[in-house]
């Protein structure tokens, strides 16, 4: 009953602890550490767009977001991806 919910608990950390090993390997390719991270989240963007444009179900969900909503989600992922992330990929690159 709660297998699925451990498998997918163990594949989110195995792609979490996999992903600072790729971090250090891609900024020891000489790559800016702030560049790099762009890099990351735009992919990650792209990978995960058709998600949401091919189901009807999330377009509409994101079409009735308030306008409230939208600026709470666009503060979030500035300070968090640019801040957090950010100064994550900084720290990474100075060791």
């Amino acid at each position: 009953m709660y297998l699925p919910a451990v498998l997918i608990a163990v594949f989110v950390t195995f792609l979490w602890s996999t992903s600072w090993v790729l971090i250090k390997l891609g900024l020891s390719a000489s790559l800016p550490a702030l560049t790099f991270a762009g890099l990351r989240y735009t992919l990650a963007f792209l990978c995960l767009l058709p998600l949401v444009v091919l189901d009807t179900r999330h377009r509409l969900a994101i079409r009735h977001l308030p306008r409230r909503t939208w600026f709470q989600l666009t503060t979030l992922g500035l300070v968090y991806y640019t801040l957090a992330q950010g100064t994550q990929f900084l720290g990474l690159a100075a060791l």
